[in-house]
């Protein structure tokens, strides 16, 4: 008698214990478009610390956009930041459109060498075949969590060439067509999986692109979904609950860019989904817990690139703002002193007669005083080359009414240049047009008007090439050259070579190029 109370105890105490680890929570801790600020990892990782294993499951994960934007993922082509990433231990990574700014190869061989949890359903070969994993399955304690990764469809547009092969052929797109119902088919796969709750890690940004694809519009069109992570537009979200097709509660929340929040998402005992967002850098680091292991690992690689950024490139003896006082980032809808600068650069390393930069390639301002090589990065923190090819006038005319048809949204695919000015008609219904487009005479320092049959030389980087404002050409031009150089080096060289060191005054200001 006594043997079988003792078993009905044992097993009392163990159904107990079960009951336990169902009833408690899990606790996702998200990010999204870090942009290289890989300090805010230390604090990512601190997060995990905070929460009790006794209470909570804890994960980490991403909505993408981490391996570029900044100084250390320019000099290391994205390799220290997903270190950093795999230090920290997330469960799960998905791609943004600039994880493939080096190309879609280079992305995939990044991701597998250091075993990186990515999840993205919907980029995808000729046939069909997602490059990476739809989506995983992590369990925490009885209970499964999916993961399901989208990255907008935008990025085929906005880097054409990193998915062609060597022949010039599209070897990889991103589902632009069928994108909701790819995202609905890794839903219900996961589901059937026996996942309890699915979470979309979207790159998509809450507001339509230019081909009309939103996040909100994918909970409305699919079902199944119980949180979307959402990125791409650097927005602070929520977190906030939009319906789904069946009427049913999603919730969504983005957190900005570069670690200015962090998020928390929660899924109790009881399984109610709820969220915050937890200020990072513009809050009380004090309030925060960082992880040593990771913030060593942050640390030493900070300390080794510090030593090549801090090599002297110059002096200016003012600020070289890309954003106004209300963080409207000015490079992306009008003439703009850094845009300048940079756009000289580029038209004077390649002697060409017009160079073009978009906005969205300015990243950073320049501040008064000593510029060092990595206030430099910093500014134009992107491994583009610069190339140069010869077009009409009337196909620079055209490129430019393509870089200028978001107006009066900010956009990052709005044109900084050199040698050139015109004027900018804003219609409201994104048929802006240019007007009074005049060249640079470089001997003489005045503007005259273009010849549209005329051919000039044209530069840019071979970002903007392979960007869909740039398609309006139709791959219709001659004497293509890749130069070779980064857009980053070009300014360093024109700041150090050209100008001995001092910025010219002239850059204090705009000089008309642009007229709105």
């Amino acid at each position: 008698m006594r043997n079988i109370l003792k078993v009905l105890l044992t097993i009392l105490l163990f159904s107990n214990y079960l009951t336990v680890i169902a009833q408690k929570s899990i606790v996702i801790f998200f990010d999204n478009d870090v942009h290289c600020n890989i300090e805010g990892y230390r604090y990512m990782a601190g997060m995990r610390q905070c929460v009790s294993s006794d209470t909570a499951y804890v994960a980490l994960v991403s909505a993408g956009d981490f391996i570029q934007g900044g100084t250390i993922g320019a000099i290391s082509k994205g390799e220290a930041v997903v270190k950093v990433i795999k230090e920290a231990q997330y469960d799960a990574v998905t791609v943004g459109n600039h994880e493939f700014d080096y190309d879609a190869e280079y992305t995939k061989k990044l991701m597998s060498e250091y075993d990186m949890p990515v999840v993205c359903c919907n980029f995808v070969d000729t046939l069909g075949n997602a490059q990476f994993k739809p989506y995983i399955i992590c369990d925490y304690g009885d209970r499964k969590v999916a993961y399901v990764g989208v990255t907008t469809p935008n990025t085929f547009y906005s880097k054409l060439s990193s998915f062609m092969d060597l022949q010039g052929h599209y070897v990889y797109n991103f589902s632009r067509y069928n994108i909701y119902d790819v995202v609905q088919k890794a839903v219900d796969d996961a589901r059937a999986e026996n996942a309890d709750y699915v979470v979309v890690l979207s790159h998509i940004g809450e507001a339509r692109d230019s081909i009309g694809i939103c996040s909100q519009d994918l909970i409305a069109k699919t079902k199944g979904i119980d949180a979307l992570i959402d990125g791409h537009t650097h927005s602070i979200i929520g977190p906030k609950y939009i319906k789904n097709v069946i009427g049913e509660d999603v919730l969504v929340a983005q957190t900005g860019t570069q670690f200015a929040n962090i998020g928390k998402l929660v899924i109790d005992a009881d399984g109610r989904v709820s969220g915050e967002l937890i200020p990072c850098f513009t809050g009380n680091l004090d309030l925060l817990n960082e992880d040593k292991h990771v913030a060593q690992v942050v640390d030493s690689i900070t300390m080794f690139y510090q030593s090549i950024t801090s090599v002297p490139v110059g002096h200016s003896s003012f600020d070289l703002l890309i954003e106004d006082e209300n963080d409207v980032l000015l490079v992306r809808k009008q003439e703009n002193q850094a845009g300048n600068l940079v756009s000289d650069a580029i038209r004077l390393c390649t002697n060409a007669d017009v160079a073009l930069v978009n906005g969205g390639a300015i990243r950073n301002s320049c501040h008064a005083g000593n510029l060092k090589r990595g206030d430099i990065i910093g500014m134009c923190p992107y491994d583009n080359d610069i190339i140069s090819l010869v077009i009409t006038g009337q196909q620079i005319i055209d490129v430019l009414n393509s870089s200028i048809r978001h107006l009066p949204e900010v956009h990052g695919n709005f044109p900084q240049v050199s040698g050139i000015s015109f004027k900018i008609n804003v219609t409201g219904d994104h048929n802006n047009f240019v007007s009074d487009v005049k060249i640079l005479n470089p001997k003489n320092g005045k503007y005259t008007k273009i010849k549209k049959k005329k051919n000039y030389r044209f530069a840019t980087t071979n970002y903007f090439i392979g960007s869909e404002e740039f398609q309006v050409l139709k791959n219709q031009y001659s004497e293509y050259i890749n130069h070779h150089i980064s857009y980053s080096q070009a300014v360093i060289d024109l700041i150090h070579d050209v100008y001995q060191g001092e910025i010219p005054i002239s850059y204090s200001r705009v000089e008309g190029r642009i007229i709105l």
